[in-house]
């Protein structure tokens, strides 16, 4: 008896404490993986750790619907927003939360006048679904949301739809071939935390800019982040010392998410200079590769990394020694395969021939994925006939394409080393190997770390090239990439790359 007593007793004191807590109203927009609806995201973990031990915490995503909008936000008592939405009312947190990318708005010429409020009456504008984006448009629009934004171009061609809200790194994706007019809707903003201007609101506000001081300090912020690239986004972390804007373009489209990604050798790449160059922080940024050429050229203190030489002469933007080289496509075979042995057969000058090599057994297959016009490269320099035993796959993932190579459905794969590179695992990357072809498809493409030509960015130019030049630097910062690659790709790489370290 006496130990159910002590239990209820126990019991009843944690709900008397529980009801004791002062509630604490949060509102946001609901946003995957910064403030979902089920109380998960950075957001909402972030008012979970630092006002979880003393409040009851209420967390809402805000509604779509004017009147109820407006009141779940003058009922809240902390209110995350970007810094355009929230007025002079609020008190401001000394510590933002995050930064917002650039939204654009993508439509076809004639379809939408973005210069009129009313010119958006009863059309239809989607985005990906979950992203607060809704809140960006006039509300006598109609929003319809998407679970991808991935070609979300043809929707607006064939005019099933009138324009697309889109993030600006996201642009390649979401219109692959820029067949429509794109216009920054929203430039980039802080998301700020804002407080109720009132005695409760001001302590909830000395609360928070102690508490974040105290995780910056510690260095304990990134956990609550999605990514280090969100967390590098985010900009929370400033050390009063002078910075440059460091762009990142996200290339690869991920499966998963449904959404470009930044290649993990540009992000690694970027770190190390970052942290070797200790006088200047860096400021990570992701944008389209339109946006960022246009950043680089007429914004100081920006920089950008796996850069093209532009063909046009710009006094502005500075280069580094080359950082990347996208080798031209090679043929991959299985080794030890009976195709590799009789590729030896025909190899003239440490270079095999298409031609030569459809023509000696009929029964070949190489296997192109042609969304890199490799097809229209070769019918240039292939037969009539054997261009057509070219099988060319478009819509299947690269990975689909080299499981068929490893299982014997194709004899040669036709492919750029680089995408080889991601999908084959390191302790596999000697189960093919690659040949150069007699005449290449396409050029080698070099790219650079370009700046924007001020003091900051000689500063960053010259200590990239001085880290890309020293032996013991180049064994860090290409080693992985190398052992990514098979043989004779890697001493392709190193060659035009002149890496010394590791000849």
């Amino acid at each position: 008896m006496n130990v159910l007593l002590v239990a209820f007793l126990l019991f009843y004191s944690a709900n008397l404490a529980a009801q004791e807590q002062v509630e604490l109203v949060v509102v946001t927009e609901e946003k995957s993986e910064k403030a979902n609806i089920d109380g998960t995201g950075t957001y909402w973990q972030l008012m979970k750790a630092i006002y979880g031990d003393n409040f009851q915490l209420t967390l809402q995503v805000l509604s779509r619907h004017s009147k109820e909008r407006k009141n779940q936000i003058d009922n809240s008592d902390i209110y995350i927003a970007s810094k355009r939405a929230i007025d002079e009312s609020w008190l401001l947190a000394k510590q933002h939360i995050d930064v917002e990318y650039p939204i654009h708005i993508l439509y076809k010429e004639g379809q939408l006048d973005t210069q009129n409020p009313s010119g958006f009456a009863d059309k239809i504008i989607a985005g990906k679904s979950k992203r607060g984006l809704e809140s960006a448009l006039p509300l006598q629009s109609n929003y319809y949301e998407v679970e991808s934004i991935k070609g979300i171009d043809k929707l607006i061609l064939n005019e099933r739809i009138d324009a697309a809200l889109v993030y600006s790194y996201n642009l390649r994706l979401a219109d692959s071939h820029s067949s429509l007019i794109s216009q920054e809707w929203l430039p980039e903003t802080l998301i700020q935390v804002a407080f109720a201007n009132d005695s409760k609101g001001r302590m909830l506000k000395n609360k928070y800019d102690e508490k974040m001081t105290l995780l910056l300090k510690a260095n304990q912020l990134s956990s609550f982040y999605k990514s280090k690239v969100a967390y590098q986004h985010a900009n929370l972390n400033k050390h009063n010392k002078p910075s440059i804007n460091w762009y990142l373009v996200p290339k690869i489209f991920d499966q998963d998410t449904q959404k470009l990604q930044v290649p993990k050798w540009e992000l690694a790449m970027s770190n190390y200079f970052a942290s070797s160059l200790e006088r200047l922080d860096f400021d990570i940024k992701m944008n389209s590769a339109s946006a960022v050429k246009k950043k680089i050229a007429e914004a100081q203190g920006s920089c950008s990394i796996n850069v093209r030489k532009s063909r046009e002469v710009n006094s502005q933007v500075i280069y580094s020694r080359a950082v990347n080289s996208y080798i031209v496509p090679r043929l991959y075979v299985v080794r030890n395969s009976q195709m590799e042995k009789h590729v030896q057969n025909y190899i003239q000058k440490q270079t095999i021939s298409i031609e030569t090599l459809l023509n000696s057994d009929r029964k070949i297959r190489i296997l192109i994925k042609d969304n890199y016009n490799i097809r229209d490269k070769l019918k240039k320099q292939l037969s009539e006939k054997n261009i057509r035993r070219i099988i060319s796959i478009d819509d299947a993932s690269y990975s689909k394409l080299l499981a068929m190579l490893n299982h014997s459905r194709v004899d040669g794969l036709i492919i750029y080393p680089s995408i080889i590179s991601k999908l084959q695992p390191t302790a596999k990357k000697d189960s093919l190997v690659s040949f150069t072809l007699d005449k290449a498809i396409g050029n080698e493409l070099m790219t650079y770390v370009a700046c924007h030509n001020d003091s900051k960015g000689k500063e960053v130019i010259a200590h990239v090239n001085e880290l890309l030049s020293d032996k013991e630097h180049q064994s860090k910062l290409y080693e992985q990439v190398l052992n990514q690659m098979d043989k004779n790709s890697a001493q392709y790489f190193i060659d035009s790359l002149q890496l010394d370290a590791f000849k």
